[in-house]
């Protein structure tokens, strides 16, 4: 039975990975992402200015739609970055309900080709960010909407099962993001840190470029 994807993030880690394994038909198993490192780059000079300006000017922290204007300028610098031409940036897609599938519902960003006659965009491969208010990452513990990505990342497998095996996702509120890989041919589900923007403003963004540019390799970029 299809579910909508918000109804995932009542469940606990455990019975989400049995969620994964049936959608799959794999056997998942989660491990921290080792070994990867993220690629240097060179932002604008005026990045932090702008980030300081949508601080200023936008009431942030009292919505989940607020805290996209702040999103939206990394992805922004990302795709810029990655030189990944052939990718375009859907908003607020709708995966429509079926049974055969997970899930349901609205993808905040799918970050993927389109078909160029109804500029639908091509589900799999592609990368999924789900953008969530400031209070979504506390400490020790995992990041509310965690599951709904991950509900979000096997339900557009299913839908396109390509030859490539590799499924992307991103979990982020602006400031904090976190990033997700799962082998559906093997069932190894890999997840990084969470990075802090206040910290590092480079790294995050240079993680989600290496995920556009390589969004179809069919290889693991956490690894």
């Amino acid at each position: 039975m299809s579910r909508a994807f918000t109804y995932f993030n009542s469940l606990d880690s455990n019975t989400m990975l049995g969620q994964l394994t049936q959608a799959l038909n794999r056997n998942v198993v989660a491990e921290n992402a080792i070994g990867f490192k993220t690629p240097a780059i060179k932002l604008p000079p005026d990045f932090d200015a702008r980030l300081k300006n949508i601080k200023n000017w936008w009431n942030l922290d009292r919505s989940e739609a607020a805290r996209r204007a702040y999103i939206d300028a990394f992805v922004y610098e990302a795709m810029a970055v990655s030189k990944a031409r052939r990718l375009i940036v859907t908003a607020e897609e709708t995966v429509a309900e079926n049974n055969t599938r997970l899930g349901h519902g609205s993808l905040d960003y799918l970050v993927a080709d389109i078909d160029r006659e109804t500029s639908a965009p091509i589900y799999n491969p592609s990368v999924i960010i789900e953008a969530k208010k400031a209070t979504t990452f506390l400490p020790n513990s995992p990041p509310s909407g965690e599951n709904q990505l991950l509900a979000e990342m096997a339900t557009l497998w299913q839908i396109k099962q390509t030859q490539q095996g590799f499924i992307h996702g991103v979990l982020t509120d602006g400031r904090f993001w976190k990033f997700y890989e799962i082998n559906a041919i093997t069932g190894l589900f890999l997840l990084t840190n969470v990075y802090d923007t206040e910290a590092d403003v480079t790294a995050p963004i240079a993680l989600l470029s290496k995920f556009f540019e390589l969004y179809d390799a069919n290889t693991s970029l956490l690894m």
